[in-house]
């Protein structure tokens, strides 16, 4: 659906969901133009939780985490991508982060019950961030936190890496 450029970043995120360097989470953040970072918030995040069961929770990035905030449309988008939205105390789409309910999650999450294959969530998560979000091929991305997976990544020799300090 996306095309050829995108098979490296694909193939990366196979290779994230295949070996689960948090134990159960394979992640994505996305840099660019776009998103300005600013007061805690920037691109978007997408985290996918591999459950004992075989079902995954995926998480992606709501207006307490994005700027620009998405708009009703883009939370329309992603309800119809089959994640649940963060809503308001009135039970509207919590576009104002300040204003969400209590027993919200203050995420966009979607569960899969029927143990999806990797290529599944990887599609998943790649078109949501195109489509919803907006993303590029020509963005920067971060895969977390965890000790060493940058270098793995970059020993696959899929994606162009930018160091965050010389050495």
């Amino acid at each position: 659906m996306l095309g050829p450029d995108w098979v490296p970043l694909a193939e990366v995120l196979v290779y994230l969901n295949e070996n689960l360097f948090g134990g159960y989470r394979a992640s994505i953040h996305c840099y660019g133009d776009r998103f300005i970072r600013r007061a805690g918030k920037g691109g978007p995040t997408i985290k996918v939780d591999w459950l004992s069961d075989g079902s995954v929770v995926m998480f992606a990035s709501a207006n307490d985490k994005m700027n620009p905030p998405l708009n009703d449309y883009q939370f329309q988008q992603l309800e119809f991508l089959g994640f649940t939205a963060p809503m308001s105390r009135s039970g509207d789409y919590a576009i104002d982060p300040d204003d969400i309910d209590e027993t919200s999650h203050s995420s966009f999450v979607k569960v899969i019950e029927t143990t999806p294959t990797i290529a599944e969530v990887v599609e998943m998560t790649l078109s949501t961030l195109v489509l919803v979000y907006g993303v590029s091929v020509e963005n920067m991305f971060y895969f977390g936190i965890h000790h060493g997976v940058h270098e793995k990544i970059h020993a696959l020799g899929k994606l162009e890496r930018y160091q965050a300090h010389s050495g």
